[in-house]
């Protein structure tokens, strides 16, 4: 009797489901981090705030061929709205395609977005994933 509730088990949660939202927007590159933009703020500056305060981490050598991240401390980041990004102009190259020349762009981080918010089904063996509701968001100023 045992082995058949255990086998009974086995099959009813090989077709369990787990279910959840899923949220999609732009990201803020801060020194440290990668966040939504949903997560983020105008401070008094002018300058893009996290929300929350980030786990920050420094790498420390903890053998010949092993790292480790030990927790350094909490705090908001901080990022321009306006910032200058390195991105490739020209590929090619007789080893497989690589950036050949590069150009320093001026870009700025758009103050509303669209959020897009999907409900994601999984099973053992696939996950879907249907868009539930479309937002826009405005970045706040920071309280």
């Amino acid at each position: 009797m045992k082995k058949f509730i255990v086998v009974a088990f086995i099959a009813l949660t090989s077709f369990a489901r787990n279910s959840y939202v899923k949220q999609s927007a732009n990201t803020v590159i801060f020194p440290g981090a990668i966040v939504p933009i949903t997560s983020t703020c105008l401070n008094t500056d002018g300058d893009l705030q996290t929300t929350f305060k980030v786990q920050l981490y420094k790498t420390v050598r903890a053998g010949r061929d092993r790292d480790i991240q030990v927790p350094t401390e909490k705090k908001f980041l901080i990022t321009p709205v306006d910032y200058i990004q390195t991105v490739c102009v020209k590929f090619g190259g007789k080893n497989g395609p690589h950036c050949r020349k590069y150009e320093k762009v001026a870009k700025s981080y758009p103050m509303v977005s669209t959020v897009k918010y999907y409900k994601v089904t999984e099973t053992r063996n696939n996950s879907t994933e249907k868009l539930i509701k479309t937002e826009s968001f405005e970045v706040p100023s920071c309280k």
